[in-house]
């Protein structure tokens, strides 16, 4: 269990490498940067799927070939995408247009089922285990959406939070959702149940862009 996130780590730096590698002429790359600022395995491996966020396309990475064999145009900012666990189906954020756009992807075809509007300038996704509730963090806003995931997206609540958030990440063991300060060193702790702060803690540190369980 331990070498996946490692394996998941390689794949992301040698993603963000390649596409940066292959953006063409500096001519090219002025007119098509990609700037990828996320990116999702699917669940068989064998592709990746990039969120650009300068050119509002989706990549798709065959990674046996090594190659990026599709681009899709998606929206006007990306900022987030995460695949719907037992699904064929991603979760991507627009933060520009104020969306949560809801994909079926299989291999390298991507078709957008739904856009929902949303708490304005969405950054991360965080699906629940179980798949059944996912959670929005909005920077500018500053709020958290609750967005119940079926047949159809849609939002459920939109919490307040005391600063402006982006990254997330889902405690199971003690459901709890952990959301971090984008600028400064606060963290709030969400009860994901009750939709409601229950917590609030501050660390010597800012400009958060990461947060794992050790």
């Amino acid at each position: 269990m331990k070498p996946a996130p490692i394996r998941l780590l390689v794949c992301c730096s040698w993603a963000f490498a390649y596409l940066a590698a292959n953006s063409g002429s500096a001519a090219e790359l002025a007119q098509q940067l990609r700037r990828p600022v996320a990116l999702v395995p699917s669940a068989d491996g064998h592709w990746l799927y990039v969120a650009n966020r300068d050119s509002g396309r989706l990549s798709v990475i065959d990674v046996t070939a090594a190659r990026v064999i599709g681009e899709h145009m998606i929206g006007r900012r990306l900022s987030d995408v995460k695949w719907w666990p037992g699904s064929d189906r991603l979760l991507i954020t627009d933060e520009a247009a104020h969306e949560l756009i809801l994909h079926e992807a299989t291999g390298d075809a991507v078709k957008v089922v739904q856009r929902l509007p949303i708490s304005p300038y969405p950054v991360s996704i965080e699906i629940a285990h179980g798949g059944q509730q996912a959670t929005v963090a909005s920077l500018w806003s500053r709020r958290l959406t609750f967005v119940a995931l079926g047949d159809r997206i849609e939002v459920v609540q939109a919490l307040d939070l005391p600063f402006g958030p982006r990254r997330q990440l889902l405690l199971s063991r003690e459901n709890r959702l952990v959301v971090a300060d984008s600028f400064g060193g606060k963290l709030a702790i969400i009860d994901p149940a009750e939709r409601q702060v229950v917590g609030q803690r501050l660390i010597p540190g800012h400009n958060i862009r990461g947060i794992g369980v050790s």
